[in-house]
């Protein structure tokens, strides 16, 4: 097709939550290879130093944020801050998210509001946040980092499929919200991924049932087609398609990348 864009990332400013490790250090680190500017957000401020170095390897346009997404007021003035230094924010890849493994009736008041507040609070005002810049200047991409535990029965982790599913919720109707504006809004459930996350959920799988963590690894991702776990890179790959302008008339969708385990 003429005209269709090519490479688009370069020169973008990315904003990416939970940049130092797993899935976040990959998107960073493909964006940078793409040529992006990016703001890295985290609060481990030595992990997001490491991802920074990393990344100024690869685009010339590293910035670190180390901020608590809970904090509603601290996320507003911090995302006022970044604009007033870069003028825009290009995409938001809302990554930062947490798990806990816990059967439902041990799961504590404290557990689901730290859940929920990382992977669904901070979300939700963070894209408030910086989709009225977007807004401002008719166009911008926002991407949410959800989980296939949206989809299916988790009843060792049911406030994360809780949270998880709730995000594809929010994804549908701030699709709706600012398409008029030129924003578009998807999200990516990833399946299982060779991350700390999966250690942990080995771990606690095997404190649970007994047995070693690499066993309850491997029968948590038994039913995977594909028979292996995912690379956080893959998740990069789809998300950044999805921020790009080839994914210029995708808005309000939800990509499986999961080795099948859920299929259409």
């Amino acid at each position: 097709m003429e005209g269709w864009p090519l490479d688009n990332l370069g020169g973008k400013f990315i904003m990416i939550t939970g940049a130092a490790r797993g899935i976040g250090l990959a998107l960073a680190r493909t964006a940078a290879g793409k040529g992006a500017n990016l703001i890295l957000v985290d609060r481990d401020e030595a992990a997001l130093g490491e991802a920074k170095r990393e990344c100024l390897k690869l685009t010339g346009y590293v910035k670190n944020v180390v901020m608590d997404i809970t904090n509603v007021q601290e996320l507003r003035e911090t995302v006022d801050q970044v604009i007033a230094d870069t003028e825009r924010i290009d995409v938001l890849i809302n990554n930062a998210g947490i798990m806990q493994t816990k059967p439902f009736l041990e799961v504590e008041e404290d557990d689901w509001d730290r859940v929920l507040s990382v992977n669904l609070k901070g979300l939700f005002f963070l894209s408030q946040a910086v989709g009225k810049h977007m807004i401002t200047r008719g166009q911008g991409s926002i991407i949410h980092i959800s989980s296939i535990a949206a989809r299916f029965p988790r009843p060792l982790a049911m406030h994360y499929g809780a949270s998880k599913a709730a995000v594809l919720s929010l994804t549908k109707s701030m699709a709706d919200f600012f398409g008029e504006y030129g924003v578009r809004v998807n999200a990516v459930c990833p399946g299982p991924m060779e991350t700390e996350m999966l250690q942990a959920i080995g771990r606690d799988r095997a404190s649970l049932f007994g047995g070693s963590a690499e066993k309850a690894i491997l029968d948590y991702v038994g039913p995977i087609p594909l028979q292996r776990v995912g690379q956080p890179q893959e998740v990069a790959e789809a998300a950044l398609f999805l921020a790009s302008d080839q994914a210029a008339y995708i808005t309000g969708q939800a990509l499986n990348v999961c080795g099948g385990v859920q299929m259409m």
